[in-house]
């Protein structure tokens, strides 16, 4: 697991970065399945499966709390001050 401190450091020297147990497994549940619901006029499917979905914060309102929550924004934003321009 990448330490919270070390993730800039882990994302310059690899280009990604994967931080397991985040979030627990019932709420990725929740959330691929609010994905699954989205209507086929919001998302793009691509066989059988949804491919993209535009504005997704206002289709899946959700998913927006869950981006805005202490715990997400304490990861990203590290991130966010680091990225270059």
């Amino acid at each position: 697991m990448v330490p919270k401190q070390g993730i800039v450091d882990f994302l310059t020297q690899n280009g990604f970065a994967i931080l397991p147990q985040v979030l627990p497994p019932a709420q990725i549940t929740r959330m691929i399945s609010l994905l699954d619901q989205t209507d086929a006029q919001t998302s793009v499917r691509i066989r059988g499966g949804v491919n993209a979905i535009r504005n997704l914060s206002d289709v899946v309102p959700e998913l927006r709390r869950l981006a805005l929550s202490p715990k997400i924004r304490d990861l990203v934003e590290p991130i966010l001050v680091w990225c270059p321009t």
